[in-house]
């Protein structure tokens, strides 16, 4: 059995420079080099694009980040593994109502007896760069006390369940909370790793080390830019009314002309309910002034960001916040949208009617879609940024020379499943050891059954 193996190289923890390198040092790559890398040739048995990609699919997406620490989900009832650390540490109880015989490790034998993380929240990064912290997490095993300086941490490794609310938002602890589902969680080889296999890792450092200033402005520019988009569709129901009318008129102009009028009649009624659902949402006075606000705030969101839509409005005059009043007063004025009665009891009752409306708040979301739509390349190659920006790093080699690692982090096979996970001391924990002690945790429910690992 392979009990450890010693992670040579320079830590990057250390390392706060922004500049990017021409060659990364001793293995370590930033996501976007990875269709770069000789992966295939070097061993790995998966299309690099599993370990990350765009959709969400990579492996990379079943990774949480505890602030230059990695944790790893293992279970879609929310069962992530990590190592010790000070965050972790500092959130442990002084006293645990259960441990082992030698009071050494703490196991929960089922989820009432799981004790919270106090304190403790992880990060989930989407491919995006899109974040969600999750607030309420409890051990279900872990080391209690200085046990792992005995044993060259060959146990230290940290078992905790990630909790939201029953609607399955991030919340702070609560009885009622229910698991978290995570998008993507690492499939476990029981039988470890031998000593030429191939292996990578995926890890969070402390260091944003790959990323130049231009880089890092790009991100923070699309990330502006998108938050804005975000909160003008989330705070202007009216707004989300007329991208669903253009939506709809959109789909109706694809149809051939003898099909347009049976197409609507096929499919009016749907839209009536999904426009039902931000009508009942509607506060238009409070939506008048919320998008003035937001139109104005538009113009100061940093050099080199415009949004076209608001330009085209300021651009009548020399007075910003005058031009942007006008206008909002003008479509709110103008607009039938805003009458639901009127809609549901005469636009919508003639597919000729509907087909030939249009307005100046139409006419404004259609050029805010616009650009987002035209922009969806340049934003998918900017957020490849966005995992970087969080500070994950990729390596790979051979269990014989084993390349730098993070701690946390998962130590993966060529086919991308678990055999391992790096401890604080930098060696690798493997996986047999792991299943060993979770094989000893037989009341109720055990961490082997939950994971459904055959041993």
């Amino acid at each position: 059995m392979i009990k450890y193996l010693v992670i040579i190289g320079l830590m990057l923890s250390n390392i706060n420079s922004l500049q990017a390198k021409q060659t990364p040092e001793e293995g370590v790559y930033p996501l976007k080099m990875i269709p770069t890398l000789p992966l295939k040739s070097s061993g790995l048995a998966i299309e690099p694009s599993a370990i990350h990609n765009n959709n969400g699919s990579g492996l990379s997406s079943a990774l949480v980040d505890f602030g230059g620490y990695t944790g790893t989900f293992l279970s879609n009832s929310g069962i992530l593994i990590t190592t010790s650390n000070e965050k972790i540490n500092a959130a442990k109880p002084l006293t645990f109502s259960k441990t082992d015989s030698l009071n050494q490790y703490f196991s929960a034998g089922d989820k009432n007896q799981e004790i919270e993380a106090k304190g403790l929240t992880c990060t989930i990064t989407d491919p995006y760069g899109n974040t969600t912290n999750i607030f309420d997490l409890r051990f279900v095993y872990c080391p209690i006390t200085e046990a792992t300086k005995a044993d060259n941490g060959t146990r230290d490794f940290i078992v905790l369940r990630a909790y939201v609310s029953q609607e399955g938002r991030p919340t702070s602890y609560s009885p009622e909370n229910i698991p978290y589902t995570p998008t993507k969680i690492l499939s476990v080889n029981g039988n470890g790793a031998a000593m030429n296999d191939f292996i990578f890792s995926l890890g969070f450092s402390k260091a944003k080390r790959y990323q130049t200033k231009d880089e890092v402005l790009a991100l923070e520019q699309q990330q502006k830019t998108d938050q804005w988009f975000n909160e003008l569709y989330s705070n202007i129901p009216l707004l989300r009314i007329s991208k669903q009318t253009n939506d709809f008129k959109a789909s109706l102009e694809s149809q051939p002309s003898s099909k347009k009028e049976s197409y609507y009649l096929q499919n009016i009624e749907a839209f009536k309910q999904a426009l039902l659902s931000n009508y009942q949402k509607m506060r238009l006075d409070q939506e008048r002034s919320d998008l003035a606000k937001l139109l104005n705030s538009s113009t100061n969101l940093g050099p080199g960001i415009t949004i076209d839509a608001v330009k085209k409005i300021t651009d009548r005059s020399t007075d910003i916040s005058a031009a942007i009043n006008d206008f909002v007063n003008d479509t709110w004025g103008f607009t039938k949208l805003k009458d639901q009665k009127y809609v549901f009891g005469n636009l919508l009752k003639s597919f000729r009617l509907f087909s030939a409306y249009n307005d100046g708040l139409l006419v404004f979301e259609n050029d805010i879609s616009k650009q987002l739509k035209n922009t969806k390349t340049e934003r998918d190659n900017t957020y490849q940024l966005g995992l970087q920006n969080s500070r994950l790093l990729f390596t790979f080699g051979k269990i014989s020379n084993p390349p730098v690692a993070f701690s946390g982090s998962p130590v993966m096979n060529a086919k991308g499943e678990l055999v391992g996970i790096i401890n604080n001391k930098l060696n690798m924990v493997d996986i047999r050891t792991i299943i060993g002690v979770s094989s000893g945790i037989k009341n109720g429910q055990s961490i082997l059954e939950e994971l459904g690992i055959n041993n």
